[in-house]
């Protein structure tokens, strides 16, 4: 192929012709999946080299497919770096290269904004995680990580992975099987290692996040506790309590909180305690607003909707909470765990495609505990994941001495 498009791409008679910029189109499409190898990628590399330069004895330049071969060649560079992609390009991808520019990208966060981005084709994750950390001041932070979102599943993208390779994947996808679920990059806190977040806008990005997990029905709220939580946010958002201000509580309650707390005169409740926040800066509410969150004793847990039929002493449906200090069984919206492992106490644990199997103290004596659930590879990962940090954390050791 690369052999027919140097042809393509070399001295064409017509000066800018149609025929020669779409070769050059599709070069600057194919060197950012993939490059060649030995005597032929220096070959390649000359060619392109040498189409960028103005030649002295032509009585006209080829500045259009200069423009062209400056593209391909920065791209080439790109893959050579980064490696080839397993997947070829989208539709996107190909519309935004041939008009010689990188593929535009919206990454969302927790707190309801995005970063609009401009991503070459053999971008990795990894640098565009940095680049999104060093634009929303949190270079210092840790645990975070960009996830693929497409309906209602959601995965933490490796550092390696080619973005370019997930949105063909899930563009191939949605046209196999004809879904209207849209792919969207989130980027939100994934490791909790330490109790306290390392700036304010840290802060408000986990405050967010886990008011999405709230909404969601993935976090253990008391009515009086949820109640608190919804008037500081209309403290947040409005200020204090005017009567004047027609402040939508029943809407606020539809946004913030799970269908189970939608009863009536909640919303009176709230208007109530949100006058009692009088005097209380933004700031303020949203400090106190993480203070009631962190109460819970596990805190930053990722909880996960499981269901087991393999122990009669616990629920058929519970939650599977992951966090640094191990794996913990709940009942659904319970507080407090009904078993506790910590990762040192873990043998092994084997996730498939809809269940995952945990046991531990012993791989042939110890306790056995099997989960039903389509996030069965997150929690295997995750727990790894966990398990790597604390090792490198504690120097090997799964706790601290």
């Amino acid at each position: 192929m690369y052999m027919q498009l140097i042809k393509l791409t070399t001295e064409n008679p017509e000066i800018d012709s149609p025929i020669s910029i779409s070769a050059w189109k599709l070069l600057c499409v194919a060197v950012g999946v993939v490059s060649p190898t030995g005597e032929f990628l220096d070959y390649l590399k000359a060619h392109i080299r040498r189409c960028m330069t103005d030649d002295p004895k032509a009585k006209k330049q080829r500045v259009g497919e200069q423009q062209y071969a400056k593209f391909a060649h920065k791209a080439l560079l790109k893959t050579i770096a980064t490696g080839n992609r397993k997947c070829p390009p989208s539709t996107d991808e190909i519309i935004f290269v041939t008009k010689l520019s990188n593929i535009r990208m919206r990454f969302h966060f927790a707190d309801g904004t995005f970063r609009a981005m401009m991503v070459e084709a053999s971008a990795i994750v990894g640098e565009i995680f940095e680049q999104l950390k060093e634009k929303c001041n949190l270079k210092g932070s840790k645990g975070f990580a960009v996830y693929e979102t497409f309906g209602g599943l959601e995965r933490a993208m490796d550092s390696r992975e080619k973005i370019a390779d997930i949105i063909f994947k899930w563009d191939n996808f949605a046209r196999a099987t004809q879904s209207r679920e849209k792919l969207k990059f989130n980027f939100k806190k994934r490791l909790f290692l330490t109790e306290k977040e390392s700036n304010d806008a840290e802060e408000e990005l986990v405050r967010c996040q886990v008011m999405t997990d709230i909404r969601w029905n993935r976090f253990p709220l008391t009515e009086i506790e949820a109640t608190t939580l919804v008037a500081l946010q209309a403290q947040v958002e409005y200020g204090d309590y005017r009567p004047e201000a027609k402040v939508p509580y029943p809407e606020f309650l539809t946004r913030f909180l799970p269908d189970s707390f939608h009863i009536p005169g909640m919303d009176q409740v709230i208007a109530n305690k949100h006058g009692m926040l009088q005097g209380r800066t933004a700031r303020e509410a949203q400090k106190e607003f993480l203070r009631i969150l962190k109460e819970w004793s596990l805190f930053g847990s990722t909880v996960f909707e499981v269901s087991q039929s393999y122990s009669s002493e616990m629920p058929t449906d519970c939650w599977l909470a992951v966090n640094a200090t191990g794996i913990h069984i709940l009942e659904r919206q319970g507080k407090e765990a009904l078993v506790s492992c910590p990762y040192d106490t873990i043998a092994s644990y084997s996730p498939s495609q809809t269940s995952i199997m945990i046991v531990t103290e012993s791989v042939t004596q110890g306790v056995k505990y099997v989960f039903s659930t389509i996030h069965a590879a997150a929690i295997g990962t995750l727990m790894k994941d966990y398990i790597e940090a604390l090792l490198e954390a504690n120097g090997g050791a799964l706790r601290k001495e």
